[in-house]
């Protein structure tokens, strides 16, 4: 009686089950880069294969204009919402973060957040660190494309076109009484139960979030890795070395340390740097690992450009060998 019992439950719970529907989560944290696109379109890439929404979980100070236009055009060609959650207290969401938010379909804001600041600038100045100002024309198209997502996405395009005009920055309440986000959330299960039921913003139809399990999408170690090498300051830190290397390693022939450590980092600096895409930096990096075991057959240094050409195999297939992260089941 006891397993008819059993059967009976599993029966009528298997619909249930299979039936859960999903949010994908995905943190986008830290400088906006190469690696942030690929961590991005592999979550909406999967989220689109049966989940109902995906949060974008923001807390960037900003990045590179173009994977900025990247990633949106990413956002606007998902088949399922996309949610940008300013979060958690003490987040932010400026220059090239906001414009990924305004291309969201929801804005969320945790309290003490800030989203904003988006004047677009050139750089700084490598010899006084000064802020170097875009040029008038620069600053048109940015305050231009910023309206036209406000406009598109039913937000106010007069205050968003002075996130980029004025530099302004906003509070979650602020934002929220310009009609520039759509709530304010404390954590993630707030947003999910204040979301549900609400209009989408740039698209048809009302979020339907009731009785959704939430799923992680957690960055492979090969995205890690690139975030890591692409951040600004460590893609000019493998250039300077890697320069600095070849340099020394010429002029002081015969220890050959500094000549190797200077080619695989200069070969990273580049790729780093975006001279050349991941792929074909790949092949250069086996490339360059096949040459530094040609080398080791041919000159006794006690293994060195043996470690070398490992190391450069290594790199060289973190590039060329796809790897999306991986989704955990988390909550509810």
């Amino acid at each position: 009686m006891k397993k008819i019992i059993l059967v009976l439950l599993l029966v009528f719970m298997m619909p249930l089950v299979f039936s859960a529907r999903t949010v994908y989560v995905v943190k986008l944290n830290g400088e906006i880069g190469v690696a942030t696109e690929r961590v991005i379109d592999n979550a909406i890439e999967r989220a689109n294969i049966d989940g109902v929404a995906l949060i974008i979980e923001m807390d960037t100070p900003g990045g590179r204009g173009d994977v900025m236009m990247n990633i949106i055009k990413k956002i606007e060609s998902s088949k399922i919402p996309v949610i940008v959650f300013v979060s958690p207290k003490g987040a932010i969401a400026a220059s090239a973060g906001t414009y990924i938010a305004m291309a969201s379909n929801l804005i969320a804001m945790a309290p003490g957040t800030s989203i904003g600041a988006c004047e677009p600038i050139l750089g700084y100045d490598p010899t006084t660190g000064e802020i170097m100002e875009a040029p008038q024309k620069t600053i048109n198209f940015y305050s231009s494309y910023m309206r036209s997502l406000a406009e598109s996405h039913g937000r106010n395009p007069d205050d968003a076109e002075k996130f980029v005009t004025e530099n302004l920055s906003l509070t979650p309440k602020s934002a929220l009484e310009k009609g520039l986000i759509e709530l304010e959330a404390e954590d993630l299960q707030d947003l999910i139960e204040k979301a549900d039921g609400m209009k989408l913003k740039g698209r048809e139809g009302e979020l339907n979030l009731k009785n959704v399990r939430i799923e992680y999408f957690e960055t492979s170690f090969k995205d890690k890795f690139i975030m890591t090498i692409t951040d600004p300051n460590i893609a000019y830190l493998l250039m300077t070395i890697g320069i600095l290397g070849l340099i020394f390693g010429f002029t002081t022939p015969g220890w050959h340390v500094p000549e190797t450590l200077g080619a695989v980092c200069l070969a990273l600096g580049v790729i780093a740097q975006g001279y050349i895409g991941f792929n074909l930096g790949g092949f250069v990096l086996i490339g360059l690992g096949i040459l530094f075991f040609v080398i080791e057959l041919l000159t006794p240094t006690f293994g060195l450009f043996t470690i070398a050409g490992i190391a450069s195999f290594f790199f060289g297939s973190m590039f060329l060998f796809s790897a999306t992260g991986e989704v955990k089941w988390v909550i509810h």
